[in-house]
């Protein structure tokens, strides 16, 4: 049996012209009355876009920020388990570049104790992440844990390498601090 037959037998008795045909198409208005009005002209003005889109050269960044990023940041470190405060100092030994990032390595002082930290900073999109190496707890912060930034070196959160550390929030300055 054709296809067309079978299909004839499943529609029932209704014909094909009222089966095709929509019961609302006697309500639409004219083909002639949609189209716009002859008197409105549309033109078209040819444009040309030059340059790029990005308007800097992040690896030129990169070593522009390696050669001006301070050697020594002081500030603060508030812990979020029970809200103390302490002093915090931050000496960069090493500041290079790898492409867009700066490679950072040094030491971090808080509350006079003493760990090594090793970090880098995206050049493009200005954060930062700063590893504390370190085989002692230091203040609350575990060995391990890692400080990072989403707008450079001003304010920076700790993210713990245990779960039930709630950690802290490291706010410094690149003034003097002595």
């Amino acid at each position: 049996m054709p296809f067309l037959e079978l299909f004839a037998l499943l529609m029932g008795n209704a014909s094909g012209l009222e089966q095709s045909m929509r019961a609302s198409v006697e309500r639409e208005a004219p083909l002639e009355q949609l189209q716009l009005a002859p008197d409105l002209d549309i033109e078209v003005l040819p444009f040309v876009i030059e340059g790029s889109v990005e308007n800097f050269d992040p690896i030129e960044k990169a070593k522009e920020l390696a050669k001006k990023l301070s050697g020594k940041w002081c500030g603060t470190y508030s812990s979020f388990n029970d809200g103390s405060k302490f002093d915090v100092t931050l000496l960069f030994s090493q500041v290079d570049f790898i492409g867009q990032i700066v490679d950072v390595r040094g030491e971090i002082f808080i509350d006079g104790l003493r760990a090594k930290v090793r970090g880098n900073i995206n050049a493009k999109s200005n954060q930062i992440e700063l590893i504390v190496i370190s085989d002692q707890l230091i203040v609350d912060i575990d060995p391990g844990s890692v400080f990072l930034g989403l707008e450079g070196m001003k304010s920076l959160v700790i993210k713990s390498s245990r779960l039930n550390n709630l950690g802290g929030r490291l706010d410094l300055f690149d003034i003097d601090c002595d």
